[in-house]
């Protein structure tokens, strides 16, 4: 992972638009968080079988 952004100098938005996005697929976001070494997310979203998938 790289970005330009100073350390620590983040918005503070990403993991509240992900999981609103996952939210709205009807997913999950699981966290397993080990001190002194960081956290780790999962992201969860269904599987839909596009041939049972109907017209809204």
């Amino acid at each position: 992972y790289f970005s330009g952004r100073e350390a620590g100098r983040g918005l503070g938005l990403g993991l509240a638009k992900a999981w609103t996005i996952v939210q709205l697929h009807g997913g999950r976001i699981d966290v397993v968080s080990q001190p002194q070494h960081g956290c780790t997310f999962t992201i969860l979203l269904p599987f839909t079988d596009e041939s049972e998938t109907h017209g809204v």
